[in-house]
């Protein structure tokens, strides 16, 4: 295994340097984060289907969303409302261009304005809509006020990190599809954050 620390956009380069090794007759997977989600609209996405063809590697990655983590056997880490508006008769398809949700930058998008919305009703009551009342009401963003986002429920903890958030690993395969092999979370506990019962 390999852990590519870079930028996306350097991905292409260092899968065909990889995919030209020796030891070719062995397998390699390589690890990478959330900047890979990016390579899927890059020029050189064809040089990394070819490296990932010629190779003998996997290419895994950390992603901030993927629609592919919304499984049947996931969906206790997911609003089933949040996502409905990703789905067949949901907005996204209907407002969107490309209806492309795979590299997550639209689910993203769509949990950030719905953190936003939390937060600016939290301080409702206080009735100070300034800038630094809103910012402080972000860290009371957990448990019973947990925003409820398609890319899983955000709690976060008084230092502003999220608690548990989910984290899909999706493998980019060798046709240039992707696939979310699995929904975890880096708190510790392995599995994402879910509301409380």
């Amino acid at each position: 295994m390999v852990y590519f620390a870079g930028r996306g956009r350097d991905l292409p380069a260092f899968l065909e340097s990889l995919a030209k090794r020796n030891c070719r007759n062995s397998s390699l997977m390589v690890l990478s984060g959330d900047d890979t989600s990016q390579v899927l609209q890059a020029d050189g996405f064809k040089n990394v289907k070819d490296s990932l063809k010629t190779g003998n590697i996997r290419l895994v990655y950390t992603g901030l969303a993927h629609p592919g983590a919304w499984t049947e056997e996931r969906k206790d880490f997911f609003d089933q409302k949040a996502i409905s508006s990703f789905g067949g008769d949901g907005n996204f398809k209907k407002i969107s261009r490309d209806g492309e949700l795979e590299d997550g930058q639209a689910i993203m998008g769509y949990d950030a304005v719905c953190v936003a919305v939390r937060a600016i009703k939290l301080t409702a009551p206080q009735g100070n809509f300034q800038r630094d009342s809103v910012m402080q009401n972000l860290t009371g963003l957990n448990e019973t006020n947990a925003v409820h986002g398609a890319s899983g429920y955000i709690s976060v903890t008084n230092n502003g990190s999220p608690m548990d958030k989910a984290i899909p690993l999706i493998e980019i395969k060798k046709d240039g599809s992707t696939k979310t092999l699995d929904v975890v979370s880096g708190g510790g506990k392995g599995a994402p954050y879910t509301l409380p019962k």
